[in-house]
């Protein structure tokens, strides 16, 4: 199983990712924290979609205004606004895409653990076919 964690820059995939990973481990999986803008292009989507279970971890924006601070370091969020701008761009495809959305605006661990509520028990998605299928049709 792979599961990808989209959303914002902010929003918690590698602290969460962290956190999830230790947790499913015992069933092979990877977690994959994907940076913020793997959505916009549209082979990606398609890739990651054949290939895991995408999980939209989804903070307000006042939340992600706390944790991300425009800097020099973050070429997408350097000015007042940009946040703003950016999760007007990209929450439609996060909500899309996922075939999950999880409240990413709480502490890592509770986040982590509703993030593994969605693939409780018997219900872990099986996508080594996708993959094998997936792999067997690129060039």
């Amino acid at each position: 199983m792979i599961v990808y964690l989209v959303g914002m820059p902010g929003s918690g995939k590698s602290t969460v990712g962290r956190e999830v990973l230790v947790e499913v481990s015992r069933h092979d999986p990877s977690v994959v924290a994907c940076g913020g803008g793997v959505v916009l292009e549209p082979a990606n989507r398609i890739a990651l979609r054949n290939t895991g279970t995408c999980v939209y971890l989804d903070v307000p924006l006042d939340v992600l205004e706390g944790r991300v601070s425009p800097a020099a370091e973050r070429p997408l969020i350097r000015a007042e606004g940009d946040l703003e701008r950016l999760l007007a761009e990209r929450e439609g495809l996060y909500r899309e895409f996922a075939a999950h959305v999880v409240d990413g605006s709480g502490p890592p661990g509770e986040v982590a653990d509703a993030t593994l509520e969605k693939f409780g028990g018997d219900s872990l998605p099986e996508t080594r076919g996708n993959l094998d299928r997936y792999l067997e049709a690129l060039p």
